[in-house]
């Protein structure tokens, strides 16, 4: 499948990312696709995450609060909320059935996951990021 991981954090980087890292979440987050928002704030790590990647993926923002959504809604972003087991098992069919991507049966199309300042509050609730672990295609620049 073609879609990549990405982490936006309030945690400063290195903290957010020896969570991910202790959590057991290094294969689901390249580390290279972590942000933290603590110096230049979330929209701006939008931005930049949407520079990197451009506009031809579909981008889809997980989280667990109203922040997320709004922000998510500020670049006309899907936001799909998740705060308990059921939301992210109607994720991952959702994922797998395309719904939140119509183009996404071209093999040109990348979807972008980003999970917001959620990471200890999945843990907490015994939720697991695995089953959303998705890889970029060998040979596939960004």
């Amino acid at each position: 499948k073609n879609c990549i991981n990405v982490l936006v954090t309030t945690c400063p980087l290195v903290q957010g990312l020896s969570k991910v890292l202790l959590h057991g979440l290094g294969s689901v987050f390249d580390i290279e696709n972590i942000y933290s928002s603590t110096k230049i704030g979330r929209d701006n790590c939008f931005e930049r995450i949407h520079t990197r990647f451009g506009r031809k993926p579909t981008y889809v923002v997980i989280g667990d609060g109203r922040d997320e959504e709004l922000a998510a809604k500020q670049l006309s972003w899907p936001f799909w909320r998740i705060n308990e087991h059921q939301n992210l098992t109607a994720l991952v069919h959702a994922l797998e059935w395309q719904f939140l991507d119509g183009s996404c049966s071209s093999s040109n199309s990348t979807e972008i996951l980003l999970r917001l300042n959620c990471v200890e509050n999945f843990i907490a609730n015994g939720l697991s990021f695995q089953k959303l672990s998705c890889k970029r295609p060998a040979g596939r620049t960004y």
